[in-house]
């Protein structure tokens, strides 16, 4: 096997270790990946969480923690609370009006989560 001769100054060698030729390699590579990414969805990244996902998180964590038993009163307890200070008025014919009892105003809300 021959060796390698060291280059010489001057000459007519070829640098194969330049960054420009190794981003230029790179190119085409690039523009394939980024070709086929184009039609995909943005994937979120991996530590970003929706606020349905934290909520469902959090609510398995605290059913895990709590029980079932304690998740059922503390949902009776919500309703009591919500029907005290709201009624319930008939807004067409599958739907309901959220009013405060106490100023008789509307909240804005209906039952299935539309604008009044």
């Amino acid at each position: 096997m021959a060796k390698a001769e060291p280059a010489v100054a001057g000459g007519n060698e070829q640098r194969t270790n330049s960054p420009i030729l190794g981003v230029l390699c790179l190119l085409p590579i690039v523009a394939l990946v980024l070709a086929a990414d184009a039609g995909r969805p943005k994937q979120r990244s991996f530590f970003v969480m929706t606020k349905s996902e934290a909520g469902r998180k959090g609510g398995k964590s605290t059913v895990k923690k709590y029980g079932r038993e304690y998740m059922k009163n503390l949902a009776k307890r919500g309703a009591e609370a919500f029907h005290k200070k709201y009624k319930l008025s008939k807004l067409g014919t599958s739907d309901f009006a959220i009013i405060n009892r106490e100023t008789g105003i509307p909240t804005g809300k209906t039952i299935r989560g539309l604008e009044l």
